[in-house]
């Protein structure tokens, strides 16, 4: 997953963890989707992903509970 990848690789300085969020949020908008989180709710599971604490699969889950058609 694009959020992972440039999440865990640190292809920038800074802002890694908010660039692959704002790719994944991306996607799923332009595929006709919205992700209904708050950022503190966004905050911690960008933690979890960057510290290894879950993994694509996690994050994926984690985005489908809280993915909605976008009307």
């Amino acid at each position: 997953m694009i959020e992972s990848a440039l999440t865990k690789n640190h292809l920038l300085n800074d802002c890694n963890k908010r660039i692959g969020f704002i790719a994944a949020l991306s996607f799923v908008l332009i595929n006709g989707w919205l992700v209904v989180a708050n950022q503190a709710e966004a905050a911690a599971v960008l933690l979890k992903v960057a510290a290894s604490e879950i993994g694509q699969d996690g994050f994926a889950a984690w985005m489908r509970d809280r993915t909605q058609p976008r009307v």
